[in-house]
Order: C-alpha cells, then sequence, then structure tokens
C-alpha cells in the first residue's frame, strides 16, 4: 500500500530487482561506469529501503544478470561473464550480502557449459530472463547451462564445497531432414 516512490535515479539504466526475504532490501543490476555506453557491465548492488544506502556487491570487470537471494538472505546469486575479451560464456556466481567486504565468488569455473539458456531455436537466440532458484534451506542454487546443443538444470553448493552436478541429461535425438539441411 502508500505512494510510490523512487527508490533510485542517475543517468545509467536500473533493472532485475529482486526482493530480499525480510523485505528490507532490493538486488538489481546497474551499470554505472563510466564505461556504461560504451562497453556496457551491469553490475549487481543492493539498496535498503529504509534509508536508500546503496551496496556493489560485484566489479565492473564483468557483466552480472538475474541477482536472486537465497531464502535465507545470506548469499545472492547471478550470472557473469566477463566484460571484454569474452566470447559470450557466461559463469554462475554467488556473494555473501551481509560481509563488510562482499565478494563475488564462482561456483561453475569448473564446468565447460555456459550457464545460460543459450540454445538457439527457430525462435529467437536468446530464450528470456536468466532463470536462477534456491533450494528452500539455502544450500544449493539451480541455474541453467548450456553445451554441445542442449540446456540443462544444474545445482551448485552456496558455499562452494562441491563441483556443480547436472539435474538433467540427454540429447535431442531428433534428426532433421536431409533434403531440408
Amino acid at each position: 500500500g502508500g505512494d510510490p516512490r523512487q527508490i533510485t535515479d542517475g543517468d545509467w539504466n536500473d533493472g532485475e530487482p529482486c526482493w530480499s526475504p525480510d523485505g528490507t532490501r532490493l538486488a538489481f543490476t546497474s551499470a554505472r561506469s563510466d564505461e556504461r555506453w560504451t562497453w556496457p557491465a551491469p553490475q549487481v548492488w543492493t539498496v535498503r529501503l529504509s534509508d536508500g544506502a546503496l551496496t556493489r556487491l560485484t566489479t565492473e570487470d564483468r557483466a552480472s544478470a538475474g541477482p536472486t537471494w537465497s531464502p535465507d538472505g545470506k548469499y545472492i546469486a547471478f550470472i557473469s561473464g566477463p566484460r571484454r575479451g569474452s566470447v559470450g560464456h557466461t559463469d554462475f556466481y554467488v556473494t555473501e550480502t551481509d560481509a563488510a567486504a562482499p565478494r563475488q565468488r564462482s561456483l561453475s569455473a569448473d564446468c565447460v557449459p555456459t550457464c545460460e539458456d543459450t540454445c538457439i531455436d527457430d525462435q529467437r537466440s536468446s530464450h528470456g530472463a536468466h532463470c536462477v532458484a534456491w533450494t528452500a534451506d539455502s544450500a544449493e542454487a539451480l541455474f541453467l547451462a548450456s553445451s554441445d546443443g542442449a540446456t540443462h538444470v544444474y545445482a551448485a553448493r552456496a558455499d562452494g564445497s562441491a563441483t556443480p552436478r547436472a539435474l538433467t541429461s540427454g540429447r535431442d535425438k531428433r534428426r532433421f531432414n536431409k533434403g531440408l539441411f
């Protein structure tokens, strides 16, 4: 209820808002560096609603997307790729939300797939928003990763104690009509 109020302002785009479990903060993405118009690379931020205090959780050398709070509010998971020099490969990251000096930690550094749904079909080359979900106990985060023409669901331990594991498997075995392709 109540009248809406503006939470952020400035000469940049803020997007992908995600409420904290306790409703006191929002996580969002925003590219606020001086290079934002030539080399856009959104970072993950939080804003405390009571006083508007901003905290940047990620660095400007990576482009991040899809911030999602863990149910216990301890972590934010997100997808991120290098600002420059990448060929579209993204990794899956978490960061602690209340650390004095938040640090981003890749949970997929040892995985081969890119951590997005990047399979191309005849409809579009991107399949929409980044999909990150958490288990109810906040122990694992789930994400999509694509490789060799297939996209699968992976689970990663929030504490980084294990390599992410695939929860789905298989490939589409259908063959295209050889006369058409």
